[in-house]
């Protein structure tokens, strides 16, 4: 490390989602970009990990817990300049409490690594002097001669397979990967989930030509608008493959007509016996036994999130994605249903006109009403004279006035809206408006979930910075910041004793120093279940968002994200289920105490084979700081000038606080610069003039560059690109072999003009060769002659 530069326009601590959203967009307008972090992961908050990391974090934690959260490092005068102080860093963050983790299965037996053989034959059996002729066996006993060759994994899981990289490493990603980064690959989508959710419960032919007539009366009285009236325009993909096991996203925009959403059936269907569970026959399917060392076994298939969260399908994250083009970096699958608890029982959210009309939990008046209702929050900034009396008064007031029943007051404020009862009208109205507009994107929900776990994204914001000459460190802290006489911070002190000079230093709030003010801070409750079965069988693989309202002894909403195998977040068989809400009690066990009664065995008793209810396996509860409510500017206070403090992942669903952080960040360091601009095309990229020492070099591009951006402006633009899913990538590779524009004519302008000057060139030549050789023909004929 002693040829790395010492000076940089930037210098960013800690490798979160924020921090690795403004080291991309940094890097990618020039500048000179260093990342540093304590962790020997990326992600800090954020991460994920497999089994065995996620141990390794545990102990981590424990350890830090008996460590002094002042320690810091010292640091050598001679490294300071005159009139230099030194603002001294925390060794260890201190961000994690109440760490819980506990296993409800047995050790059982040990497992044998699994070893694969390559060709090893079998041994040729000695010939016994008994055998007839010679030494053949006889025929009857032909079937006990033979040894047979070893089979490997005939009962084993199968192994998922994506076009991802391992999820978690410790390798730095460097400026060498650019040819593989900036391959010209389309974002591909997932899947929709109408087709699967609607096999999955088969609607009789009366309620589809009762839903159907609704669906006529509505369209008559209100008219009503679908919430993705506006994705219509987005351009139109292939046709993805259905797979029961595995949700597609599809990826067109879909506008969900009242006359095919009659044919859908409602998931919140089930036998009246089966004790809230959609499919009878999964009750009977025996649970697969496992034990600790089992579990253990499958280490590497295991995906855990700290901070687990859902990607809104026309958020501020998306968008960003597709504008950067990082989206190829990473793969998503569309949330399957929207559940809720209501009366005791989890039933299915009807959040769009197909699941409004296929519900059978809702009257038909609760329809008409609902859909009335939908159809406003879509165009509300247009009838501000509707709601203008309640702008100051509760959400749940204005419900009232819209005449919504309680059952629908239940859906809009706790599983659409996502707001609390205390929510003013017009944020409520706003949060309303988000969710619909959302709905029909990528599938038949309003959330996206990244396959590996979202500890991926900041992993990929990581990897754009380094194909733009960022340089990442990590097991790399600061010990102090240099502060000059006008406390103007000059730099860091790093772990390793080097003095590093920065324009700016950016850090996350767990590196904040002592001497910040002492912010007004809130926790948040988190806790991780390894589970045998879905919370709400269908009896097929389901991706879940629940949202369980406050309880007697639980006053805050609680939202679990239910994630299966198909998400690579855990082996098959099992289930991954996150729960997260604000802390109320002294530790996060206590906030999930009355919600686990509600939805999971006793973990105090034998496993009851005849229960609905999923066991858990294995539990870890943890409290985690929450710095999102604090405002920017007493983040920082006590800091110099020139110093930004991110607050980390806090207890929202979404990515919005995130995104919207790092933009603003980005755009008081670089006014006017464009905030994540899309990455060129490989073919105009050149490296000149490149070394260790001029780390933030800008990329100089061919003359032509500004000519095709120009003729691709239309046929190349970042809304026409696509979310990557595994499932189509087949698509894929037949749109790059045959490239097509959406109406299918003619591929890209600026390629198309570049293929015919090629051609121009290659008739050239071929003429002149031709000639050429009539020449040589008509000389040999003549000295023949």
């Amino acid at each position: 490390m002693d040829d790395l530069p010492t000076e940089y326009d930037e210098i960013i601590i800690g490798t979160g989602l924020q921090e690795s959203i403004l080291g991309a967009g940094l890097a990618r307008i020039g500048r000179a970009v260093l990342q540093i972090d304590r962790n020997e992961y990326y992600g800090g908050d954020w991460a994920t990990f497999n089994l065995n990391g996620l141990e390794t974090w545990i102990e981590s934690n424990r350890q830090n817990e008996s460590n002094d959260n002042d320690d810091v490092m010292s640091v050598s005068a001679d490294l300071l300049e005159d009139g230099e102080r030194i603002v001294y860093l925390p060794r260890y963050g201190d961000t994690v409490s109440n760490l819980e983790v506990q296993w409800f299965v047995c050790e059982g037996e040990p497992v044998p690594e699994r070893r694969r053989l390559f060709n090893r034959l079998p041994e040729t059996p000695p010939v016994s002097p008994d055998l007839p002729g010679d030494g053949a066996p006889p025929e009857d006993n032909d079937d006990s001669q033979q040894v047979p060759v070893p089979q490997e994994g005939a009962n084993l899981p199968e192994e998922p397979v994506a076009n991802m990289a391992e999820p978690q490493s410790s390798d730095v990603p460097t400026t060498a990967d650019q040819s593989n980064e900036l391959e010209n690959v389309e974002e591909s989508v997932g899947s929709s989930s109408n087709a699967d959710v609607s096999s999955a419960h088969p609607e009789d032919t009366n309620d589809a030509s009762d839903a159907e007539a609704l669906a006529k009366d509505a369209a008559k009285e209100s008219a009503p608008v679908a919430p993705t009236q506006d994705a219509a325009k987005e351009p139109a993909a292939a046709a993805p493959t259905q797979d029961a096991a595995s949700e597609t996203v599809d990826p067109v925009p879909q506008e969900s007509p009242a006359v095919e959403a009659a044919a859908e059936e409602p998931a919140a269907e089930e036998p009246a016996a089966v004790d809230g569970v959609s499919d009878a026959n999964e009750i009977n399917e025996p649970r697969k036994q496992w034990t600790q060392n089992l579990i253990k076994h499958e280490w590497r298939k295991f995906n855990i999130d700290l901070s687990p969260k859902l990607m809104f399908c026309r958020g501020s994250l998306i968008e960003a994605l597709i504008e950067s083009r990082v989206s190829r970096y990473a793969e998503f699958k569309a949330i399957t249903r929207t559940l809720t608890f209501i009366n005791g029982k989890i039933e299915k959210v009807p959040c769009s006109r197909a699941d409004v009309f296929s519900s059978k939990y809702v009257t038909m008046l609760e329809k008409r009403i609902l859909m009335k209702f939908i159809e406003f929050c879509l165009h509300y900034q247009e009838r501000q004279l509707e709601y203008e009396e309640y702008l100051n008064k509760p959400f749940v007031e204005f419900l009232k006035f819209k005449k919504l029943t309680s059952t629908l007051q239940h859906f809009v404020i706790h599983s659409i809206a996502m707001v609390t009862q205390d929510t003013l009208t017009e944020d409520g109205l706003k949060a309303t408006h988000h969710f619909l507009k959302s709905l029909g994107r990528y599938g038949n929900t309003a959330f996206l979930w990244t396959l590996y776990g979202s500890g991926e994204l900041p992993q990929c914001f990581c990897r754009m910075c380094a194909v733009f000459n960022g340089i990442y460190m990590l097991r790399c802290t600061g010990k102090g910041l240099i502060v000059d006489a006008e406390n103007k911070c000059k730099g860091i002190i790093s772990s390793d004793g080097r003095r590093l000079i920065s324009k700016n230093i950016i850090m996350d709030h767990s590196y904040r120093p002592s001497l910040a003010s002492a912010a007004t801070t809130s926790l948040v409750s988190r806790a991780v279940f390894m589970t045998d079965r879905s919370i709400w069988p269908t009896g097929q693989e389901e991706i879940s968002l629940l949202t369980v309202p406050p309880l007697e002894g639980s006053p805050q909403t609680i939202q679990v994200i239910e994630l299966p195998y198909g998400t690579y977040a855990c082996p098959k068989d099992l289930f991954i289920i996150h729960l997260t809400c604000r802390s109320h009690h002294k530790t996060a066990k206590e906030d999930f105490q009355q919600v686990c009664k509600l939805l999971f065995q006793p973990t105090d008793s034998e496993d009851d084979a005849n229960c609905t209810k999923p066991r858990i396996i294995w539990s870890m509860y943890f409290n985690m700081v929450d710095m999102t409510g604090v405002e920017e500017e007493e983040l920082k206070e006590g800091l110099p000038g020139n110093t930004e403090v991110t607050s980390g992942p806090g207890c929202s669903i979404g990515y919005e606080h995130a995104v919207q952080q790092a933009k603003s960040i980005f755009e008081r360091l670089c006014p006017g610069e464009d905030f994540l601009p899309a990455v060129p095309d490989p073919d105009d990229i050149i490296i000149e003039n490149q070394s260790h020492d001029n780390p933030g070099h800008k990329p100089g591009f061919e003359d032509n560059a500004s000519e095709k951006s120009e003729n691709n402006e239309e046929s190349k633009t970042p809304q026409n690109e696509d979310i990557k899913t595994p499932e189509n990538e087949d698509v894929n590779k037949e749109n790059k072999e045959n490239p097509q524009d959406e109406s299918g004519d003619k591929t890209d302008t600026g390629t198309i003009e570049g293929m015919t000057e090629e051609l121009n060139i290659e008739e050239k030549k071929e003429n002149t060769s031709e000639n050429n050789t009539e020449k040589e023909c008509e000389n040999t004929l003549d000295k023949n002659s």
